[in-house]
C-alpha cells in the first residue's frame, strides 16, 4: 500500500510538539522544565526577603516568560533545521509492505525495516510510524483520499509491524 504526502514547515513542527508533549521521556524533561523555571523563580524571590505574594505573582510571570520563549527556541531551532536540511519536506511517496516501510522523494529513498519500527503513534491529524525514538515517518490524514483508505493503511501498517497505533 502506498500514500502521496506533501509535509509542510507546519507539519514538521507539529510533530516535534507532539514529541514533545507526548512521548514519556521528552513529556517528562519538558514538564520539569515549564515546572522548575517558576518555582525556583518563587524560591529565590522568597529567600530575597520578598513577602510570598509578590513572589508567587512575579516568579509566575517570570516563569510563563521563560517557558514561552523556551518553546519558542524550540520551535525556531526546529524551523531553522528544515531549512538547511533539504528533503525533510516536500513531496514524497510512502510505501508499506511486508517487508519494510520504503519512504522515497526526488533526493533519497531510505528503507525502514519492521524489526527496527520502535513505535506507531496518532493523534487528530497525522500517523507517526516512529523509526527511533525522535524520528518518525509523518503521514498527515489529509494525504488519505477518505476515512476508508486511512483506515486500510492504518491496518496494514499494524499487521506489518505487529503493533497498534497508540
Amino acid at each position: 500500500m502506498e500514500v502521496h504526502v506533501d509535509l509542510h514547515k507546519e507539519d514538521f513542527w507539529r510533530f516535534n510538539r507532539y514529541v514533545m508533549f507526548h512521548m514519556p521521556k521528552y513529556r517528562t524533561m519538558m514538564l520539569s522544565a515549564l515546572i522548575s523555571v517558576p518555582l525556583l523563580s518563587i524560591l529565590l524571590l522568597r529567600f530575597s526577603s520578598f513577602d510570598w505574594v509578590y513572589s508567587v505573582v512575579v516568579g509566575v510571570l517570570i516563569g510563563i516568560l521563560c517557558d514561552l520563549l523556551f518553546v519558542y527556541r524550540i520551535k525556531s531551532r526546529t524551523m531553522s533545521m528544515v531549512k538547511h536540511n533539504e528533503g525533510i519536506l516536500g513531496e514524497r511517496t510512502i510505501t508499506v509492505d511486508r517487508t519494510a516501510v520504503h519512504e522515497s522523494n526526488d533526493k533519497t529513498q531510505l528503507r525502514y525495516d519492521w524489526s527496527g519500527i520502535h513505535d506507531l503513534r496518532r493523534d487528530g491529524d497525522y500517523l507517526y510510524i516512529f523509526v527511533n525514538s525522535m524520528q518518525a515517518v509523518i503521514i498527515p490524514k489529509r494525504s488519505f483520499g477518505s476515512p476508508e483508505a486511512e483506515q486500510s493503511y492504518v491496518k496494514a501498517v499494524e499487521d506489518y509491524s505487529n503493533k497498534t497505533f497508540a
